[in-house]
């Protein structure tokens, strides 16, 4: 069994298309785990909706605290989970017919190789406008992460490479991630470090989302140009605050200090464009 968990907040927009999508996903033995963040829209009425409609596989969180914010959203979530892997959704995008499959594919693969360790699947993605017109086929090629580089903790560490909508891991790694600590910039970030530390993540080298980008995006992707770094290098007093802003984040990875960051970020930089 997976548990998808969808942490909405005025999402009415794209919601529907979101829903739909993992519904009538190939691989069926799931169930959608759904929390609301205090939408002011139409939200609530689709989810509602929805699980009169699908009232075997969607599950309704509710509860009394209000606007939380994504990161304790999901948090809230990863608690009220109790199958063997977990998988997070984003309420703006689609979800191709076999993702789930692909992914749990790649999971059995993972547990032959490894056994009962900290395991997160993730896969590529195929970068969308708001009416799904496609941008860059592949949103690891675009943001230049190399597999299995990309997976490495210090680089982790230093930059992401995996998106939490992408992400299936098992209840070994739930256990390790739990509580989120105050602090990370991301839980998709968080959940990476403390995986690629203890355990391994594993890429699925295939696309299985449309990733939407649009104007409420809460995280999303940018093509950086040269223009962007010779910018950068004017803002150096700016970075190393920016920088320093993640230092209970990777302390509580025990990754180390602002300045060994800087090291592997620097680093990574240049291996990423070889």
């Amino acid at each position: 069994m997976v548990d998808i968990l969808l942490s909405t907040y005025n999402g009415e927009s794209y919601l529907k298309e979101l829903l739909n999508s993992v519904i009538e996903q190939s691989y069926q033995d799931f169930r959608l785990i759904i929390r609301d963040d205090s939408s002011t829209d139409d939200t609530l009425h689709i989810i509602r909706d929805y699980q009169m409609k699908y009232p075997q596989k969607i599950v309704f969180l509710e509860d009394t605290l209000g606007n939380v914010g994504v990161i304790a959203s999901f948090d809230l979530l990863l608690h009220n989970s109790s199958s063997e892997y977990v998988m997070f959704c984003d309420q703006d995008d689609v979800w191709l017919p076999n993702k789930v499959e692909l992914s749990v594919s790649k999971m059995h693969e993972a547990e032959k190789r490894w056994g009962n360790v900290p395991l997160l699947v993730f896969s590529d993605l195929r970068v969308v406008d708001a009416t799904l017109h496609t941008q860059h086929e592949s949103f690891w090629k675009v943001n230049k992460l190399k597999m299995p580089l990309a997976t490495k903790f210090e680089f982790v560490c230093v930059a992401n490479c995996v998106t939490g909508c992408t992400i299936l891991m098992n209840s070994t790694a739930k256990m390790k991630v739990l509580p989120f600590p105050k602090g990370i910039p991301m839980h998709d970030w968080w959940i990476a470090g403390v995986v690629a530390k203890a355990g391994h993540l594993v890429p699925l080298c295939q696309t299985t989302i449309l990733y939407r980008q649009h104007e409420m995006n809460v995280w999303g992707t940018k093509k950086v140009n040269a223009g962007y770094y010779i910018k950068r290098l004017f803002q150096l007093k700016q970075v190393w605050t920016e920088g320093k802003k993640l230092q209970p984040f990777l302390q509580a990875l025990e990754f180390g200090g602002v300045g060994k960051y800087w090291y592997y970020k620097c680093i990574y930089f240049f291996l990423r464009r070889l």
